[in-house]
């Protein structure tokens, strides 16, 4: 009483001995068949405009049918046929874009090609660009393998150009707001740099004259405490002034670079710290070595470095499956005239590019497959803004990569060397080292001193605090004492830090000493700083890390503590200022602390005052920017070209209310030695 679908099946047979014809028929439930094959078929129907097999260079629908396809059709005219006929009659003459472009097309389409590209990765995708009809439409191929020697593909084609006008849309849309907000950065920028300017220039007089005041013999105390608070209200108003320039600089996203005094260890810790934290989420290995002789501070913008650095190495996370390798290597290849050259080096193995795509890896909203955006995420603007600040910070970049392989980026930048870097040299030979291995695990204990031995550095190996402190005292006896232990963290009778506190009461602080460990330690740095620890180190050990570990501890040990004191008393300075309040109080800053001052009106003044001085007449210059017929970048220009004995030596200051990052970078590309933002801090001037 119920309607169903049915599976009917006759079959006819002679029989052997009569010569009758007999027929066997079988009827069965064929429901859940026609619902399955309906089903896929809407489905994939839906989703796709034509499903189709090729075998040995023929082609035949399976799924599809023109009449569903309103726009942009390239349905075959026969739903059987020759594939290379489909493309020579059908797709090439509508491909879109030049002559080289449409070649491109062909070839990828090409079932030669597809079978070569299939091998490396199935599905193999073709996107192609096509013109029907004066519209421009995107089709997606999709090739599968079904039996490579008998040459079988399953080809699914879908219609892409809904998703492609919305993301060129969109594209179009980011464009045109980084145009106008550029135009209007740079407006707004213009307007803050002269408003800076404007309001410093009258806060420097208020400050500095109300500095002086202070130093006034016999003033009341009363007029003391006046001249404080004036003072105090006058640096709350800069600091507001500041802050406001500041915000409204973060908010226009202006790219500028400070010049500040930063620790390498610190910036190092943050982006390992991070970067760690998110290879565990993946489960990536992560490996940082360090090389060359890095010092524990330098000057730049680690902020902009930093941000250089994560950009690449979230592209590498990002872009790597998981149980794939990440490294960051930092390499200090040289050290010239102040500066240091680094050469930091990200390598992946991620999805990796063609090499056909690498030239346009940095240009803004580039991306090497349509795909990429919704399969990863990103607004394509990341590698864009990096090669920016790299270049911006004199450096260059580099990129390498292989499809399926891996990606490796090779940046170069200089940073100036720090005064706290002047320090003691050290002798690193490997063959001067004499090392200590503390592991309860004598596996970890044995492949730590193969590590090392492998660098040229001798090691013994021991499995216990007691028999450590043991080696050591008969190491003391024969005056050939270690001058580094390494410590596992987590053993059972003694833990790593308690091992440090008995071997320090013994042996003091001369030998560095190293806790290796496989967890974080920053639960317990503390106490184990305390407790006389040097640094800490990962498992498994590196020998530049080591290396770069021991050099770092000897540093930190022989900083000096006292540094000479200088005296300005009788040096000559020559003030180039052309307003004359600003000048006045300029002078009697310096006769404060017992130094001679000339003054300069303009640029050209001061130029020529310095050009008919003598060798040795002028220890400094204080250089103002903004001043009427020549200012104070040219003039600094000029001064440097001159042929006289101290063009190229002799400190020029800058001096000036231009206080942004930009401007402090033109006063060094100009040839100064420093950059004083105005209101200028007596103390700082002195220093």
């Amino acid at each position: 009483g119920k309607l169903c679908y049915v599976h009917y099946s006759a079959t006819m047979t002679r029989h052997p001995m009569t010569g009758d014809v007999e027929i066997f028929i079988s009827e069965s439930e064929a429901n859940k068949e026609k619902v399955e094959a309906a089903l896929i078929e809407k489905i994939l129907a839906r989703r796709f405009d034509m499903i189709s097999y090729i075998v040995n260079g023929n082609y035949g629908v399976i799924i599809g049918d023109s009449k569903f396809i309103e726009h942009g059709n390239i349905f075959p005219e026969t739903r059987q046929g020759i594939y290379n006929d489909y493309l020579k009659n059908k797709i090439i003459p509508i491909l879109s874009g030049d002559d080289e472009t449409k070649k491109h097309f062909a070839e990828s389409l090409d079932l030669k090609n597809i079978a070569e590209k299939i091998r490396v990765k199935e599905p193999h995708t073709v996107n192609i660009t096509c013109e029907i009809d004066g519209e421009i439409f995107y089709k997606r191929f999709d090739f599968y393998l079904v039996d490579r020697q008998a040459e079988f593909f399953i080809l699914l084609n879908s219609d892409n150009t809904k998703i492609q006008r919305k993301q060129i849309e969109q594209n179009n849309n980011l464009r045109e707001a980084l145009t106008e907000a550029r135009q209007a950065n740079n407006a707004k920028n213009a307007f803050l740099s002269r408003m800076s300017h404007e309001i410093r220039t009258p806060m420097n007089a208020i400050i500095g004259l109300n500095n002086i005041a202070l130093h006034e013999k016999n003033i009341s105390d009363s007029m003391k405490k006046y001249l404080e608070k004036i003072g105090a209200s006058a640096k709350y108003l800069l600091s507001l002034i500041n802050d406001i320039l500041d915000m409204t600089r973060l908010e226009g996203g202006r790219m500028v670079l400070k010049n500040e005094e930063f620790s390498f260890e610190t910036f190092i810790k943050q982006i390992k710290t991070v970067v760690k934290n998110e290879c565990q989420k993946r489960d990536l290995n992560f490996q940082l070595t360090l090389g060359g002789k890095i010092g524990d501070y330098y000057i730049g913008d680690d902020t902009k470095l930093q941000q250089i650095l994560m950009n690449i190495l979230t592209n590498a996370i990002k872009f790597t499956d998981d149980g794939g390798k990440i490294s960051l290597d930092i390499q200090c290849v040289a050290q010239y005239n102040g500066q240091s050259t680094f050469i930091f080096t990200i390598k992946d193995t991620g999805i990796g590019m063609e090499k056909s795509y690498l030239p346009n890896i940095f240009e803004p909203f580039s991306q090497e497959d349509a795909t990429t955006t919704s399969s990863y995420g990103g607004s394509g603007l990341g590698l864009a803004i990096t090669k920016n600040l790299v270049e911006l910070m004199n450096g260059t970049i580099q990129v390498d990569s292989e499809k399926n392989i891996g990606t490796e980026f090779k940046i170069t930048l200089p940073l100036k060397d720090s005064e706290q870097t002047v320090t003691k040299n050290f002798d690193l030979n490997p063959k001067n080292f004499s090392v200590l291995i503390i592991d309860d695990d004598r596996v970890d204990g044995n492949h730590a001193k193969a590590v090392l031995e492998s660098g040229g550095i001798s090691a013994d190996v021991c499995t216990s605090g007691i028999e450590a402190i043991a080696m050591i005292k008969l190491r003391r006896e024969k005056l050939e004492e270690y001058n580094l232990i390494l410590i596992d963290w987590r053993m059972p009778d003694k833990n790593g830090v308690e091992v440090t506190r008995e071997i320090r009461k013994i042996i003091g602080d001369e030998p560095t000493v190293m806790i290796l460990t496989a967890y974080d330690w920053f639960g317990i740095e503390e106490e184990a700083r305390a407790a006389g620890v040097d640094s800490f180190m990962e498992k498994p050990l590196s020998v530049s890390n080591v290396l770069y570990e021991f050099q770092q501890s000897l540093r930190r040990k022989s900083l000096h503590k006292n540094p000479e004191t200088i005296s300005l008393e009788g040096r000559r300075i020559l003030v180039v200022e052309d307003m004359a309040v600003n000048a006045e109080i300029m002078l009697m800053l310096l006769q404060m602390q017992g130094m001679k001052s000339e003054h300069a009106e303009n640029g050209k003044i001061a130029v020529d005052m310095f050009n008919e001085k003598p060798a040795g007449y002028y220890d400094a210059i204080l250089m103002d920017i903004r001043m009427p017929v020549m200012d104070g970048l040219k003039a600094t220009s000029t001064i440097r070209n001159l042929n006289h004995p101290d063009a190229k030596k002799i400190p020029i200051i800058a001096m000036t209310a231009n206080a942004f990052e930009e401007d402090v970078q033109r006063s060094l590309q100009a040839g100064m030695n420093a950059h004083l933002a105005k209101p200028v801090e007596p103390e700082l001037l002195y220093k």
